[in-house]
């Protein structure tokens, strides 16, 4: 693997990185949309599609940079997702799993939120302003969705009890 050393080549491998978390999003969503409740189901359901539009304008991104839009896997996030796995097939289908999941999502939302105002700073720093303002966009959309997976974590805490 050739070492990064230009801005320009830290922007290809952030897009790349990001690239890989919303394919990993779109390949694992679907396995947890079963036996949760309707609220986390319609978010999960909602994210498959975000994230599968995030990683179009990522390509997109990639592509005018003649970047490919692959290379190695985002650790992270796919270990976030492992994790969220494992409470899905441990934990008692219900709320405390449902509370669970959300708590893995949010990791994700975190990581995925942070490298894409990393990869935005790198994309105004090389003047590529058409990429930075792509990358605002997921990035906002990730903060929407973070927001809205704390709403849902409110909701079922109050139905939680001892």
């Amino acid at each position: 693997m050739a070492k990064t050393g230009t801005a320009r080549d830290l922007l290809i491998v952030a897009l790349q990185d990001l690239n890989d978390a919303e394919r990993a999003v779109v390949e694992r969503w679907r396995s947890f949309c079963s036996g949760v409740s309707a609220g986390l189901a319609h978010y999960l359901a909602e994210e498959g599609q975000r994230a599968a539009e995030q990683g179009a304008r990522l390509e997109q991104s990639l592509a005018g940079l003649d970047a490919p839009a692959t290379d190695a896997p985002n650790i992270w996030l796919r270990a976030t997702l492992d994790d969220a796995a494992r409470d899905y097939e441990t934990i008692v289908p219900g709320t405390l799993r449902d509370i669970a999941l959300v708590g893995a999502f949010r990791k994700a939302k975190q990581s995925e939120r942070v490298s894409y105002e990393t990869a935005i700073g790198l994309a105004q720093v090389c003047g590529q302003a058409e990429v930075a303002a792509s990358l605002l966009v997921s990035r906002n959309e990730e903060a929407s969705a973070d927001e809205r997976l704390a709403s849902l974590l409110k909701e079922l805490l109050a139905q939680t009890s001892v």
